[in-house]
């Protein structure tokens, strides 16, 4: 029979011996992996996570500025809504404005003829001429436009008639009151 100590030592596994190469391969590929992992390392610490990070604090930012850029654009419908009623009253004021210094010419020149002062009369007819022309280009539409004209006419008879005829201006002086009046009724 054998001896209890033979037994564990026959029964145990012979030591085995890689060869030189083989272990100078796996220690130089445990250092070339070791290697591309702290390459890998570096690369993701080094450049990869800062420059996401900048990607997010760019995009961030992005999103804020298109936040503030929907918001000025809101702001700049409003304000040019805001505007064109503005544009629209000016408007409506500039030709009130005209109309009114027309009506004025009519009426100063009606209390010319009234008083007999027939060089007055005719130079306030021409500014009553004067008047309706630069009202012509404010007219709001076509229709307005073509009224201003006919009223041009009329002064321009009247101017004609009042040395022939005084009674005529007058009459053609009030029908331009009334139609420079009615006129400016139908501005809002």
């Amino acid at each position: 029979m054998e001896k209890p100590e033979e037994k564990g030592l026959t029964s145990a596994h012979p030591e085995r011996k890689t060869s030189s190469w083989l272990r100078a391969f796996l220690r130089w590929g445990l250092v070339i992996l070791l290697a591309f992992a702290l390459g890998a390392a570096f690369i993701t610490f080094g450049f990869f996570l800062p420059k996401l990070q900048e990607v997010n604090t760019t995009k961030t930012a992005l999103d804020e500025n298109e936040a503030l850029l929907g918001t000025k654009i809101t702001e700049i419908e409003a304000l040019t809504t805001a505007n064109q009623i503005l544009e629209n009253e000016l408007s409506n004021a500039n030709l009130r404005g005209s109309i009114l210094n027309a009506l004025a010419a009519v009426q100063a020149a009606r209390l010319a003829i009234a008083e007999e002062n027939d060089a007055n009369a005719t130079l306030l007819i021409s500014g009553i001429i004067q008047a309706l022309d630069e009202l012509g280009p404010l007219a709001a539409d076509k229709a307005q436009s073509e009224a201003v004209e006919a009223m041009g006419q009329e002064a321009t008879q009247a101017q004609n008639s009042l040395s022939t005829d005084p009674a005529a201006a007058v009459a053609i002086l009030a029908q331009l009151n009334d139609s420079l009046e009615s006129m400016l009724g139908t501005i809002p």
